[in-house]
């Protein structure tokens, strides 16, 4: 950015402003501040005041914050359309086989169409966010028993689930799923309803 002797300046890793006084020959900028101290910094390490009108116009095309978001009326439309992509999307996801129980394949190649870029962590994220809508929609569907498929690998996912099933769903039980079915790639989960 070019600067010129007279610029009104703002400090990027200090609050306040100044004005460039000068410009130096090894390219940095003498700048006196507001309240007279004159200091020699790089050009990468101040902004061009723009004055209070014009960030204030800044201001205004940012991106809105969660309340106002929180707070708008939603076009009700709209919102069961995304609802109803939504349910079919996961509906996909799960098959039930009788009245009482649901498959859930968690394998990741099942749930996203691209890994590539990913890391573990982020796959293992994905997955048991997967895992947690599963378990809120059996939940809400009176669902006695659901399998999920998690594969053998290096068993986090199958770990993790586990740990999920101790700590948040007391109503829940675990033990590994039917070994003729899955072999030792799933776990099953017994809910139980008052």
């Amino acid at each position: 950015m070019k600067f010129k002797p007279g610029d009104k300046v703002k400090f990027l890793d200090q609050v306040g402003e100044g004005v460039v006084k000068t410009i130096l020959p090894n390219g940095k900028l003498m700048i006196e501040d507001e309240v007279g101290f004159d200091y020699e910094v790089g050009t990468a390490e101040v902004i061009l005041s723009q004055g209070s009108s014009a960030e204030a116009k800044l201001y205004d095309t940012a991106p809105p914050t969660e309340t106002s978001i929180f707070h708008k009326d939603v076009d009700e439309a709209k919102l069961e359309t995304a609802q109803d992509k939504f349910a079919d999307l996961y509906k996909e996801k799960a098959h039930i086989k009788d009245s009482d129980a649901m498959e859930v394949d968690l394998h990741i190649h099942e749930l996203l169409d691209r890994t590539q870029g990913m890391s573990n962590g982020e796959m293992l994220e994905h997955q048991i966010k997967h895992f947690e809508r599963m378990m809120s929609i059996a939940e809400r569907k009176k669902v006695a028993r659901v399998v999920f498929i998690h594969g053998i690998g290096e068993g986090v996912l199958r770990a993790e689930i586990r740990r999920l099933i101790e700590q948040f769903y007391p109503n829940c039980s675990y033990a590994d799923g039917n070994y003729r079915t899955y072999g030792i790639g799933a776990t099953q989960i017994r809910i139980r309803y008052n």
